[in-house]
């Protein structure tokens, strides 16, 4: 596990803006990172790249991108130089995005592509940006070319998308906008491929206005950071999980759990690649974080009793 941000501690050895968890305590990175911030991380090419507002890691002069090998960190070309916020790897190159631009690593060289954002997905084999509003949206896809508007979800100056997930096969966005596509979402939205929709009733309250600043799936289910007091009405501060409404052992979603549901599970066990993410969810009638054959159990009590109570 890395982490990464603007911190300095020393407990040891020197935690500069990065660091690596081995399962018992924290670990440096060399000299860790200078000059400012680590805002995102990304793996690429089996090396761990890091990205933000900073001058050099590991003592060489790095600036706001480096590449960490394991043992050593390097600089890539002669850097970015403007702050980035998003890294995802798209056809095998890497892009990086700020507020100032965006650029593609083809290995050697930051190559300059049109455009700012602050958050950055891969979205059915497209190249996904948010940020503030351009192009007519506060999220755009790359067409080889120029960027074309998802939606029309244009919004006021002030209003931006911090973060990009996909999850469950939609495109999920998080920010401080109320709307999208002149529908009330308040800080969260999903595309379905052809139209936004909102999560619930999003999120709210909050020091300042409600914002979801980040967004990452585990285990089956999508979880939403940020600056809130509620998501969907309920009390969730500053973290929420969004999951599949469906009962445990429930795969097909019908809101019974009986024998119709026996076929997925064995599917499930036999080929877990083959469930989709809500079905991944509800076949794990154990909690574990998976669903395997420590499921077993479980689940046939659940289906004898006509649900898991």
């Amino acid at each position: 596990l890395i982490a990464g941000g603007a911190f300095k501690i020393q407990v040891g050895a020197d935690f500069d803006c990065i660091a690596r968890w081995d399962g018992t305590s924290w670990r440096a990175l060399a000299e860790g990172i200078n000059g400012g911030s680590v805002d995102a991380l990304t793996v690429y090419n089996g090396d761990l790249i890091a990205a933000g507002s900073f001058t050099s890691a590991g003592g060489v002069n790095a600036l706001n991108t480096a590449r960490w090998d394991g043992e050593t960190w390097h600089a890539m070309g002669q850097g970015i130089t403007f702050p980035i916020r998003a890294l995802v790897e798209f056809k095998g190159d890497l892009i990086a995005a700020g507020w100032s631009g965006i650029r593609r690593w083809d290995g050697n060289t930051w190559l300059q592509i049109n455009g700012t954002a602050s958050a950055l997905a891969v979205y059915n084999g497209e190249l996904i940006a948010g940020g503030k509003n351009q192009f007519g949206a506060l999220v755009s896809r790359w067409n080889g070319l120029t960027w074309d508007s998802l939606g029309t979800s244009g919004a006021p100056t002030h209003q931006s998308v911090y973060a990009l997930a996909v999850y469950n096969g939609e495109l999920f966005a998080g920010g401080n906008f109320k709307t999208f596509d002149n529908l009330e979402v308040n800080g969260i939205a999903r595309w379905d491929g052809s139209n936004w929709t909102p999560m619930g009733t999003g999120v709210a309250g909050g020091y300042d206005a409600a914002a979801v600043a980040s967004l990452y799936v585990r285990s089956g289910e999508l979880v939403a950071g940020g600056t809130f007091l509620t998501a969907g009405g309920l009390t969730s501060a500053y973290w929420a999980r969004w999951r599949p409404d469906c009962p445990a052992a429930d795969l097909n979603c019908d809101q019974v759990v009986d024998t119709n549901d026996v076929t997925l599970f064995v599917n499930g066990l036999l080929d877990p690649a083959g469930l989709d993410a809500c079905q991944a969810v509800v076949g794990d009638v154990n909690h574990d974080g998976i669903l395997d054959g420590h499921d077993i159990p479980n689940f046939v009590v659940c289906v004898l009793a006509g649900g898991c109570y």
